[in-house]
C-alpha cells in the first residue's frame, strides 16, 4: 500500500479480510513526506515515494517471489501507483482519490492489460476527480484494463461513505489476484 499510514490501514484490513490466507499484505511508509520532485530532478532521480516504492517492491519480490502485486494508493500514493504500474510484477492497480497530472502520463510505461480501478469522488476538493477519469481513459487507450468508478457524496477523506470504498478496493485486489487464479498475491 502506498499512502498515509492510518488512511490505508483500513484498506489493509478490508483486502485482508477478504483474502483469508491467499494474500499478503504490506504497508508502506514513504521515509520523507511529500513528492520533492524538484529535488529528486536536481539530482538525477525520481520523487521520493516513487524511490520508496521501488525498494518495498523490489523487497516484496524477494520474500515473495513469483507472486503477484497489486499497488493501491490514495492521493500522491495513486500518483506513484500509476507511475509503477509497469514494474515488475505488479499484477494490478487501484488509485484512491489520486493525485493525477496529465503531464505524468509520459511515466506511465508500458501498461499491457494491467487491469486497474481509478476511485474517486466527484465532490473531492483536494485531489481532482477529472485527473483519475483522464488517467482511465489514457490508460485504456494504452492497453490496460482500467475503469473509473465515482463514489458520490464524499471528500477526499473517504469519511461519509467508508465502507464502499474499502468493500470496492479489496473486491477488486481479490478478484483480480485471487479469484483470477493467480495464487498466493501481494498488496503493496
Amino acid at each position: 500500500m502506498a499512502a498515509s499510514g492510518r488512511s490505508l490501514a483500513t484498506f489493509a484490513w478490508a483486502i485482508a479480510r477478504s483474502a483469508g490466507d491467499q494474500m499478503a499484505v504490506v504497508s508502506l511508509q514513504y521515509a520523507k513526506r511529500g513528492w520533492n520532485a524538484e529535488r529528486a530532478s536536481q539530482q538525477g532521480r525520481e520523487p521520493d515515494p516513487v524511490v520508496d516504492t521501488r525498494w518495498a517492491l523490489a523487497v516484496i519480490r524477494q520474500r515473495y517471489p513469483g507472486v503477484p502485486i497489486a499497488l493501491v494508493g490514495h492521493s500522491m500514493g495513486g500518483r506513484v501507483a500509476l507511475r509503477l504500474a509497469d514494474a515488475e510484477s505488479v499484477a494490478a492497480v487501484v488509485t484512491v482519490g489520486a493525485w493525477v497530472e496529465k503531464a505524468d502520463e509520459q511515466h506511465w510505461g508500458r501498461v499491457g492489460g494491467t487491469p486497474m480501478l481509478l476511485i474517486h469522488s466527484p465532490q473531492d476538493r483536494v485531489t481532482d476527480p477529472a485527473g483519475s477519469a483522464y488517467a482511465a481513459i489514457a490508460l485504456s487507450q494504452r492497453g490496460a484494463d482500467a475503469r473509473y468508478l465515482a463514489i458520490n457524496g464524499d471528500s477526499h477523506g473517504m469519511v461519509r461513505h467508508p465502507g464502499q470504498w474499502h468493500s470496492s478496493v479489496a473486491e477488486y485486489v481479490v478478484a483480480q489476484l485471487v479469484d483470477a487464479g493467480a495464487g498466493p498475491s501481494s498488496v503493496s
